[in-house]
């Protein structure tokens, strides 16, 4: 009788168990489910965090770097044709009689809405494409230096006053604004980092994709100068600054591959065995 008991509970405690563990793997089953499928989430800071097979996760890029330039010009164009804010204008490029800051901040002023329009909408998507690849320090300060750099060669290339002037009263200084030529060195860092980022058939399209867009508005501005230049609203487009700024992006990513990485055994010094 004792036998038969004991028997009894074992067999209870044996079906107790097996039922434990099925119910264990069933769990573990719907959580590799739910892993598996890659879920996106707003972290409410504008980045995305995702959930991978693993169950790491990384936090794909929110465009915080585009964002910011894009807001520094929309609130620069407000301030100064919305609000007639005065000190606005000292943020142009003043090729007479130019201040050390302006270099940067013309970069941020526009002579109209459409002016401002159509350099935001290609910032917006070249800015996202460095960012994806470089960060939002990187896209920002790709913009900077280019930006700088078609201003320092429009100072040098440019007359420093209009032969006739204002609305024809007299000799009157030459001033340039715009993200134009930041956006063009966008255009060329967009292209390259493409490019240097591995040579699968997806990077490859989007550089073929990229790079013809971008000759091909490059040989148009190449043109246009070569030919006296174009107006826009009455307003000369100032092809030197997007030539340069270009130019300004091919170079800035020639000299970053050509600093030693922290990856490249050439860059430690060896040690010689005793």
């Amino acid at each position: 009788m004792r036998m038969r008991e004991t028997n009894g509970r074992m067999q209870r405690s044996a079906r107790m168990d097996v039922g434990w563990r099925r119910r264990i793997r069933t769990r573990e089953r719907r959580k590799e489910k739910r892993v598996a499928v890659a879920k996106v989430r707003g972290d409410g800071d504008g980045n995305q965090t995702v959930w991978r097979r693993d169950g790491n996760t990384n936090h794909a890029p929110g465009y915080g770097g585009t964002f910011a330039l894009v807001m520094a010009n929309a609130v620069m164009y407000a301030l100064d044709h919305g609000i007639k804010w005065e000190m606005a204008k000292t943020m142009y490029l003043n090729h007479a009689s130019w201040k050390w800051w302006q270099v940067v901040t013309s970069t941020f002023c526009h002579a109209s809405w459409s002016h401002l329009s159509g350099n935001l909408f290609l910032l917006y998507i070249f800015g996202r494409l460095v960012e994806e690849e470089e960060g939002a320090f990187g896209v920002v300060m790709a913009y900077l230096i280019c930006g700088a750099a078609a201003s320092l060669a429009s100072l040098v290339m440019l007359p420093r006053t209009s032969a006739q002037g204002f609305l024809g009263m007299g000799n009157a200084p030459v001033f340039s604004v715009g993200a134009s030529g930041a956006v063009f060195g966008l255009f060329a860092v967009a292209v390259m980092v493409k490019m240097m980022k591995g040579f699968s058939f997806r990077k490859l399209l989007e550089a073929g994709i990229l790079g013809q867009f971008v000759v091909e508005k490059l040989l148009g501005e190449v043109h246009m100068q070569a030919n006296g230049g174009s107006l826009v609203a009455g307003a000369s487009v100032n092809h030197i600054a997007h030539i340069s700024g270009a130019l300004a992006g091919v170079f800035l990513i020639f000299l970053l591959t050509r600093l030693p990485s922290d990856k490249d055994p050439s860059s430690t010094p060896s040690t010689a065995a005793p």
